[in-house]
């Protein structure tokens, strides 16, 4: 028995210092991920970043006129006076209904050898303004309200550098797009300048036409009372989050179609964005220089609410490497335990003892599949690499142990056993949502097997036979009298009894 706790405490402390090992891949694997988004960046600054379209709204600024009394100075002195008081209010006009029609074109761009995925959109908004009259606009102060004859149409984005063209119809009329940019919203935008003056109290149509660039991801938001969305791509794994999942999808291996129908009363979009754009007040009669800050926080924390609200798609990789190889390595101590388990058998069965200076060999060679996976998915491809990794491990541990064991009769199980491990480990990786299951049944079926192999087996019997089995087998571990005999004798059942 103390011969087997022994070799217990040899076996763990070996298990320890392999998972150690796995660790410090997983430490590579976060640094190598890291190079990856420093490559992102890298893109996204020459290029674009993850786009958000929003648009097209229209601001109509109204100016209100008022007199208020107020009573000045102290004592004696003090008079009612009189003030002339005006205040400019933008209010922003959101469309009734909202059609977005999308074509995106995925085109990945290399930094080194990072990929990037980089896409060209060209992206139709059709839908319909109801222009207010200046009766119907809210009033603040008791006084004279005017509307503003020219208003202005906004299409913004995330990074106007992505904006490659922009085009505005409005009721029948080409809008010329102002070459500079304005942040409103806290998002730059493609301003245009509409004559309201006859179409005040009337539905207006709209048609814009855009083509965005940017990277990995594109989003929009739902801004019309009614809004329908239809997209189409070459990317055949997309991942659709935001607010709403789209109500019809098709994904195959040319791409993805999808759509959506959103509603104002299903969507906080409208109201985020017109509280984001239409809050911002000028008044000629205050000096408070604080108001302007207070704004611009409140665009900053407002924005994460903007995204919650848009429809995004991410061109995701099918088979992300670092994401892939570092899940691989969370099993890592699972292959190890395995492995060690297989060897332990076989030394308290066959009585075959084994070094461990010979179990830290074979351990390094499952903690260095993980680094050649990695390193080889940079160079080949996820599922070529993961296939020559494992077929150099298994074929180089089933070498080696066929003389540890004793012949190679006997190491066609563990070769064979670890072969079935990667190959599950493989299926584990490719399914991400039943991959706990799989675990799980996997664990069971190895314990089970166990189990059923040693059903009768008679371990107090085995354990005091033990010691005097492992006096008699220490030539083999005798430099002097193993180099004087062959791998098959050395390792002879006969010699070990």
């Amino acid at each position: 028995m103390k011969v087997f706790i022994a070799k217990a405490g040899v076996y763990l402390g070996v298990m320890l210092l392999l998972w150690s090992g796995v660790g410090m891949v997983s430490e590579v694997v976060r640094d190598r991920l890291n190079y990856k988004h420093e490559a992102e960046q890298s893109i996204g600054q020459s290029h674009a970043g993850a786009q958000l379209l929003v648009g097209p709204s229209l601001l109509i600024e109204t100016t209100e006129k008022w007199r208020e009394s107020q009573w000045v100075g102290e004592g004696e002195k003090r008079k009612l006076e009189t003030f002339d008081n005006t205040e400019t209010i933008r209010h922003v006009v959101l469309p009734e209904s909202l059609q977005i029609i999308g074509d995106v074109q995925i085109e990945p761009k290399r930094r080194g050898i990072f990929s990037v995925n980089t896409y060209t959109a060209n992206v139709t908004l059709k839908g319909m303004w109801r222009i207010p009259t200046e009766a119907s606009m809210p009033v603040v102060h008791a006084g004279r309200l005017t509307m503003k004859n020219i208003a202005q149409t906004l299409i913004s984005v995330s990074e106007a550098r992505g904006l490659r063209a922009v085009s505005l119809e409005v009721d029948g009329q080409k809008l010329e797009i102002a070459s500079e940019t304005d942040r409103v919203g806290g998002l730059p935008s493609a301003r245009a300048s509409l004559d309201i003056r006859s179409l005040a109290g009337k539905e207006v149509p709209f048609v814009a036409t855009i083509q965005l660039v940017g990277t990995e991801a594109i989003a929009f938001l739902p801004l019309g009372k009614q809004n329908t969305a239809q997209l189409k791509s070459n990317w055949p794994d997309p991942a659709f989050e935001g607010a709403t999942l789209p109500i019809e999808k098709k994904i195959d291996e040319q791409g993805f179609s999808a759509k959506w129908q959103v509603s104002s009363l299903a969507s906080e979009a409208r109201q985020v964005w017109a509280r984001e754009i239409g809050g911002e007040v000028s008044a000629s009669n205050t000096t408070d220089a604080i108001e302007p800050i207070r704004r611009k926080e409140r665009a900053a924390a407002e924005h994460r609410t903007i995204e919650q609200q848009a429809l995004s798609i991410r061109m995701v990789d099918r088979q992300d490497i670092y994401t892939y190889t570092n899940r691989a390595t969370k099993y890592g101590l699972l292959f190890i335990a395995l492995t060690l388990a297989g060897y332990a058998l076989f030394e308290v069965f066959k009585q075959v003892r084994i070094h461990p200076l010979q179990t830290l060999l074979v351990g390094a060679a499952l903690v260095l599949f993980f680094l050649l996976l990695l390193s080889l998915s940079e160079q080949i491809g996820f599922a070529l690499a993961y296939l020559s990794a494992s077929f150099a491990c298994v074929g180089l541990i089933g070498f080696y142990s066929g003389y540890v064991l004793g012949g190679f009769s006997r190491s066609v199980p563990l070769t064979l056993g670890l072969a079935g491990l990667y190959g599950a480990l493989y299926m584990l990786l490719n399914s991400k949502d039943n991959a706990l299951l799989l675990g799980s049944v996997l664990l069971f079926a190895l314990l089970a097997a166990v189990m059923v192999a040693t059903r009768k087996v008679n371990w107090y019997v085995l354990f005091e036979r033990m010691p005097a089995k492992a006096v008699k087998d220490n030539s083999l571990f005798d430099p002097m009298q193993s180099s004087q005999k062959s791998p098959k004798t050395a390792f002879s059942p006969n010699e070990v009894g």
